[in-house]
């Protein structure tokens, strides 16, 4: 499972993981457009080729980003629903950031400033992570879908 303590490492390797089957993609694609056509037409249909995987990208590009920002909203709404005054866990731990940061030198006021701010960054932090696992899962769900209609 992903989650903000992630190393660059892992997330390096699931990257290559994810990538990895793009040379079985674009290759024999780039092949099938260039079989019949006249030498002459090479650059033609290679500024084609690039402009619509430009387009492609920017749409992916788009839709992740639309899908981030919908679902880090999502979640920190839900979030936010559970650090309510009644939430016993939600006052005991604001309780316990405000005395440990009295105790580190703040003011009473600041401190509980200051442990609002922490928790609110802990909360934003959290959203968005989530939001990035929604995005995967996304991407690695859509293509199975795409072909399940396809042969349906």
């Amino acid at each position: 499972m992903m989650d903000t303590l992630i190393s660059f490492r892992v997330a390096s390797w699931v990257r290559v993981l994810q990538v990895i089957g793009l040379p079985l993609l674009f290759v024999p694609l780039t092949t099938v457009v260039y079989v019949g056509l006249p030498a002459e037409k090479n650059n033609a249909i290679s500024a084609l080729i690039n402009f619509m995987r430009n387009i492609g990208m920017s749409f992916g590009t788009s839709i992740v980003t639309t899908i981030l920002a919908r679902r880090a909203q999502f979640h920190q709404q839900v979030l936010v629903s559970h650090l309510t005054p009644g939430n016993v866990f939600s006052s005991a731990a604001l309780e316990r950031l405000t005395q440990a940061l009295f105790h580190a030198g703040l003011s009473a006021s600041d401190a509980l400033h200051q442990a609002y701010g922490r928790i609110y960054h802990a909360l934003i932090v959290q959203s968005v992570s989530l939001a990035y696992i929604d995005a995967y899962h996304v991407s690695s769900l859509l293509p199975r879908f795409c072909l399940y209609c396809r042969s349906s």
